[in-house]
Order: C-alpha cells, then structure tokens, then sequence
C-alpha cells in the first residue's frame, strides 16, 4: 500500500516537474547557450538586418514624393473673398 502511495507521489511531482524543466533554458539537450539558440540569434540578425533595409527603402521613396500644394481649394475661383457669406435671416 505504501509503495503504490510512493509511487503515486513520484508520478503526481514528475508530472508537475515536467513543463518547469521544459521552460528552462540553461543547458539541457541543446537547448539554450549553444544548440538551438544559436540559430534562433542567426535568424534575428537577418530580420533585423531585413528590417533596416526595408525602412530604408521606404524613406528613399518618401523623399521621392514632391510636398502638396498648401491651397487645395477647388472653388477657390468661383468664390470672391471680398464678400461676406449672407445669411438668409
């Protein structure tokens, strides 16, 4: 009877024990400093890299795009602004 308690016990704390291991990231199967890690640093410093590139890209062909008009009024002919609007009251 103690041995199946024991057991279940040693089951129950491994099953619990289990994804704390797994968050961990110093050392085990590769995983962390070496391993995969380096890999995943390798990737980050080609996006990063991407990601320059395309900023750049993107504010060369902003200088490209001349700067508006600052008067965009399509009835400004029409209209005589020496003339107050009347109202109809």
């Amino acid at each position: 009877m103690k041995t199946k308690r024991f057991l279940i016990v040693a089951a129950a704390s491994a099953a619990l024990a289990a994804p704390a291991l797994a968050q961990d990231s110093g050392g085990g199967f590769g995983i962390g400093k070496g391993g995969y890690g380096e890999i995943i640093d390798a990737q980050t410093v080609v996006k990063r890299e991407k990601a320059k590139e395309v900023d750049r890209d993107y504010q060369a062909t902003i200088r490209k795009i001349p700067d508006q008009k600052i008067s965009n009024d399509p009835w400004g002919s029409v209209r005589q602004a020496d003339k107050p609007a009347k109202s109809g009251r």
